[in-house]
């Protein structure tokens, strides 16, 4: 696994943990990994 991926993860728990109100980024983040796979498919074929 490449180091910024790592970085990239790690950064995603720290804000996890520190943001007050976690349903928003739990909505941003969910929204952000389905966008980010429906352009992988599409960009695949």
């Amino acid at each position: 696994m490449n180091l910024s991926w790592i970085i990239g993860i790690a950064a995603y728990v720290l804000l996890e943990k520190l943001a007050p109100n976690d349903r928003v980024l739990a909505r941003i983040s969910g929204v952000t990994l389905i966008t980010a796979s429906v352009w992988l498919e599409l960009s695949l074929r």
